[in-house]
């Protein structure tokens, strides 16, 4: 019998069984600055066609779907192209071993056969159904720019005409949800303020999750025009008081409220969450500082980089970035002469580091100067941060912000112990927003609430 079987496991072609080798459940830790990422793939092999899911645990990334999966030989590629992801590996003595590009940006990551489940962690925040207010699923189109965008309406129950809050997400692709190491902040905001009587929409980026477009080449200003057509879509409808319409915009999302603010009337007041007070370029530069500070780099060298940093941004915003490669080389170049100890590196490789594939938006953000909208507007505004928050500066930004203020109602106020995401922190790492249970504090959100009703908005 083992012969009889062992000559039909010769008869089958060496790539075939090979194939067979990459069906399962593979996993890896994915060595990104500042926090390590657990990365999931499950492979299977249906017919002559490859499927796969992949988790990313700390990030909220359980069962998404993976578009193309491919074999040949000893060789494995894989691609989601809305997450601008791509994994390239070798298969060899049982683990994978290769390269996980997303966004232009490159790192190693070797995966090992499991059989374990992944479990996603504790979220008690996040509602469950069924639900103690109307959920309307809408799609909202950007005429200008030819954007669908879908989101998600909560509308208090046996309430006329409520308020309406929007809102906006931070940097990056995000989903309505504003979903991050499986934390749904967007979703816990929406879930409380529905239940005090308010109406909230929240939406996803355009490219992302269901809404259509192209993520990657817009800016801050095309994430504007989103927020606008929906502020103007929604204005029209008759179950909301059109007079009471609000953003609430989180960390870059405070940015684009007060875009959207100084252009729309129909806006009458902004809530910003950890919302830039000052220049893209002045945030980054803090930024880096606190996240090296923090990891206890010295102070010379946390000088030095700022200074590497600062030569950067110069250069990045001096592009015109309309051909994404040629720009790219220029500043590359300019990085190996800035940064001696980059002065090894390939120009591909510091590209693939350190050059975001949305470079135009990262300009954008760089230049631009929420002070300058801002001040423009006379409605309410609520600024808040955490003091822990090493991403945007409690210290730098919210008192650029309260400069702006026209109006009476306005209000700036800062957390003790809460961090980008308003936890309750302590260690002041980003890693430490997928550590926490807790998805935003209760604190922050009855602050929101009350800052509303006080003054009737």
């Amino acid at each position: 019998m083992k012969k009889y079987m062992l000559f039909f496991a010769l008869a089958v072609p060496f790539c075939s069984l090979l194939a067979q080798n990459f069906q399962g459940t593979w996993t890896g830790d994915l060595q990104v600055p500042g926090t390590t990422l657990p990365i999931v793939f499950h492979l299977k092999q249906d017919a002559d066609k490859w499927l796969g899911t992949m988790d990313s645990p700390n990030q909220n990334a359980f069962g998404i779907p993976i578009q193309s999966v491919s074999v040949k030989g000893d060789s494995l590629f894989i691609e989601e192209k809305k997450m601008l992801m791509q994994y390239k590996g070798v298969l060899k003595n049982n683990q994978i071993t290769g390269k996980f590009i997303q966004s232009n940006f490159s790192f190693d990551l070797v995966l090992q056969k499991s059989e374990q489940t992944v479990n996603a962690p504790l979220r008690p925040q996040t509602p469950q159904p069924p639900f103690a207010y109307q959920v309307q699923e809408l799609q909202i189109t950007n005429p200008d720019e030819d954007v669908v965008l879908s989101g998600t309406l909560t509308v208090p129950f046996n309430k006329k005409y409520p308020s309406l809050v929007i809102l906006i997400s931070g940097s990056g692709p995000q989903d309505r949800d504003e979903t991050i190491f499986n934390h749904k902040p967007f979703a816990v905001i929406a879930d409380y303020l529905t239940k005090q009587g308010y109406a909230v929409f929240r939406y996803d980026d355009r490219g992302t999750a269901a809404s259509t477009g192209n993520f990657t080449a817009a800016t801050s200003f095309n994430f504007a025009s989103d927020a606008n057509a929906v502020v103007n879509a929604l204005y029209k409808r008759k179950d909301i008081n059109a007079k009471k319409i609000g953003l609430l915009g989180h960390s870059e999302g405070g940015l684009i409220a007060g875009i959207v603010a100084a252009e729309n009337p129909k806006v009458k007041f902004i809530i910003s969450m950890a919302g830039p007070g000052v220049s893209g370029q002045e945030i980054l530069m803090e930024q880096t500082y606190l996240v090296g500070k923090g990891a206890g780099l010295p102070e010379t060298t946390l000088q030095k980089n700022k200074a590497i940093n600062a030569e950067l941004y110069k250069t990045i915003i001096a592009q015109d970035w309309t051909d994404f490669n040629t720009s790219a080389v220029v500043v590359a170049e300019q990085f190996k002469t800035i940064n001696p100890s980059a002065a090894s590196a390939s120009t591909t490789e510091i590209i693939n580091n350190i050059i975001p594939k949305n470079a135009q938006w990262f300009k954008t953000f760089l230049l631009t100067d929420p002070a300058f909208y801002y001040s423009q507007l006379n409605i309410p505004v609520l600024a808040i941060n955490g003091e822990n928050d090493i991403q945007v500066s409690h210290a730098q930004n919210l008192p650029a912000l309260q400069a702006t203020f026209k109006n009476k109602k306005s209000t700036v106020k800062s957390f003790p112990h809460l961090n980008h995401l308003f936890q309750t922190s302590k260690t002041q790492t980003v890693q430490e927003y997928n550590d926490l249970e807790e998805t935003i504090s209760p604190v922050v959100l009855q602050e929101i609430a009350n800052w509303l009703k006080i003054n009737k908005l």
